[in-house]
Order: C-alpha cells, then structure tokens, then sequence
C-alpha cells in the first residue's frame, strides 16, 4: 500500500513541478470519495476511510483530491468530466 500511495504522491509532485494545479475542486473532490463510499465492489474501508484493493489502498481523504490519481477500479479519473448515474438513480460526474 505505501508504495501505490508514493507513486500517486509522486505522480503529483510532478503536476507541481510544471506549474500544474495539483488539486481538483473541492465538489470533484467531494464526488470522488462519495464514489469511493458507495464503490460497486465494496473495496471501501469506512473506519480507516481506504481503499481496500491491493492496487490501492490509499488514504482516500488524500488521494481523491488529488488531480492526478485514479480509481484502480475505473470508478472515477479527475482528467474526464463525464456524467454517470449513481448507485441510488441520480446524476454524478464521472470520475
């Protein structure tokens, strides 16, 4: 797990390094973790707030803000800005 979260804090320190704003927005960020909690897999850790796939297993207060990190599972990517319909019917950005 510590070296799938050194490679995601790496991949953003690169983003900084060019000048690149290494954040998505605060609702985007919101909408990643609400997709972590309602994952379809049920890789979500609700106590320690992680991913539990071994792909993974960040910190997801973290990494779903970052900007250039991505759901192993393919559930959300902060590079699209696409619509999808959520577990309970209703419209959510794509991440």
């Amino acid at each position: 797990m510590a070296v799938n979260f050194a490679k995601a804090a790496s991949a953003q320190s690169v983003h900084v390094l060019h000048g690149r704003d290494p954040y998505v927005p605060k609702e985007r960020a919101e909408a990643n973790l609400m997709v972590c909690w309602e994952c379809p897999d049920g890789m979500f850790d609700l106590e320690k707030v992680r991913c539990l796939d071994k792909r993974c297993g960040c910190d997801l207060k973290r990494k779903t803000r970052w900007r250039t990190a991505a759901c192993p599972r393919g559930h959300w990517d902060n590079r699209k800005n696409e619509m999808t319909t959520g577990t309970n019917g209703e419209k959510v950005n794509r991440l």
